[in-house]
């Protein structure tokens, strides 16, 4: 499947088309990560969880050390606080001691890090298959099952 996108609104609707995400049951959306007194930047406000993907390690170091400079940074630190999924998806690899130690920290601090390192035992035939995976899991923690490839099983694996 090709994704072509221009904008995060194009790329937010294409990811609810793909994935057939009910949006009466599921609410996502993009924010400016400049607008830092967003209705998310207060634990007064409530959303379930808060997806970083992906996530550079200077995003991580940042939410690590407790900076708010921007919507990104605030968001994470009162999902956080107020002992909400943060689901991280690191972009680099590989991983340092301080990227390990930053992610270390962010794991005992609440936050999920889920490395975009997809599992082969569904046999995966595309790039696409791939993606699907790691989607799979993100949509996991928030709750959502989606089915895109089969649980693991014995019979599933080729010997």
């Amino acid at each position: 499947m090709e994704c072509k996108v221009s904008s995060s609104k194009e790329l937010l609707d294409f990811i609810v088309s793909k994935y057939k995400i009910h949006t009466t049951r599921h609410r996502f959306e993009i924010r400016s990560f400049t607008d830092i007194g967003a209705d998310i930047a207060s634990g007064s406000n409530f959303w379930n969880a808060m997806v970083i993907l992906p996530c550079s390690m200077k995003m991580i170091a940042s939410i690590n050390a407790g900076l708010t400079e921007n919507l990104i940074e605030r968001a994470a630190d009162v999902t956080l606080k107020e002992r909400r999924n943060l689901i991280i998806v690191p972009r680099e690899t590989p991983y340092n001691r301080i990227h390990l130690k930053n992610m270390l920290e962010l794991h005992d601090a609440g936050g999920i890090i889920l490395p975009a390192s997809p599992g082969f035992y569904q046999l995966p035939k595309t790039l696409e298959d791939l993606g699907d995976f790691i989607s799979e899991k993100v949509f996991k923690l928030l709750g959502m099952e989606l089915n895109l490839y089969p649980p693991w099983t014995p019979k599933n694996t080729e010997e």
